[in-house]
């Protein structure tokens, strides 16, 4: 399994538990920040993990094509600033018939939409660039290399 950019490992605990049901699983993470790598390799250490985490980001996976059963990506598609050529290193990196499993926010609707929109531009420059008004939702869903389960 692969974790995208993990930030300081806050998917860290519910990747230990899978490993105690599946022990065959294998743990991968990249995370180029150097201070969320810190901490990050701090919470590993903490929860006593088996998992290797590498310096490289989203753009240049360092590993072989069909490598991952499960790619992981926690929050971090706002921030990407190229969508689909991360999208295309995920598809490279999984396995046929793998699983991308994401969680992220995603653009609303109404009145909810008009904030974002207003205050994404503070929000984006506090926030190490998380574009709040990102459409994520619609881009994965629209996109034929994945089905939305």
């Amino acid at each position: 399994m692969l974790d995208l950019e993990s930030g300081t490992g806050a998917m860290f605990p519910y990747f230990k538990t899978a490993t105690e049901h599946d022990q065959s699983l294998v743990l991968h993470a990249i995370e180029p920040d150097p201070q969320m790598r810190r901490r990050a390799v701090q919470k590993v250490n903490d929860l006593a993990l088996d998992m290797t985490i590498r310096s490289e980001g989203w753009q240049s996976l360092p590993y072989a094509h069909d490598s991952f059963d499960i790619v992981v990506a926690s929050l971090v598609f706002c921030t990407i600033p190229d969508v689909e050529a991360a999208l295309d290193e995920v598809t490279w990196a999984l396995k046929p018939g793998g699983e991308f499993r994401f969680l992220e926010h995603v653009y609303a609707d109404g009145w909810l939409a008009h904030v974002q929109d207003a205050v994404n531009l503070i929000w984006r420059l506090s926030a190490a660039g998380c574009h709040l008004n990102r459409d994520t939702a619609a881009t994965f869903r629209n996109d034929d290399r994945f089905e939305m389960v």
